[in-house]
């Protein structure tokens, strides 16, 4: 008797956009709010506060594979460049939120305070 291989050349089975979310409202279970997709879906903007700054990015900005790949080996420059374009609001931004107490711009703050606004914008997992 000889035993059947296991086909792994087997393509990848893709389940249709939204097909997992609905099955679990069917089933009952609670359905994450993914903001960026509804913003995707309705051409909207997302939108947050950080200490002090009020943040307005469309999901096209941040649809952005320089950006968002840097943003992933914390170098905050492009994502920062997207949610605030205006270079004095930038330069602001980071003199207020990314400063130490001697006024210096530190990298780790800048780093920390650019995945914070990602993930109040509604993209962090």
């Amino acid at each position: 008797m000889s035993k059947k291989k296991k086909n792994r050349n087997r393509p990848y089975r893709q389940t249709a956009p939204g097909a997992t979310a609905q099955r679990a409202a069917e089933a009952g279970a609670a359905v994450p709010q993914d903001r960026l997709q509804q913003a995707e879906a309705t051409g909207g903007t997302l939108v947050t506060d950080y200490k002090g700054f009020h943040i307005e990015v469309t999901s096209d900005d941040l649809d952005d594979y320089e950006a968002m790949s840097k943003l992933t080996q914390s170098v905050p420059g492009p994502f920062l460049e997207i949610v605030f374009p205006d270079e004095r609001e930038r330069a602001r931004f980071l003199r207020e939120c990314c400063a130490d107490e001697n006024g210096k711009v530190r990298f780790t703050l800048a780093v920390q305070a650019a995945m914070e606004i990602f993930e109040a914008l509604g993209m962090g997992n």
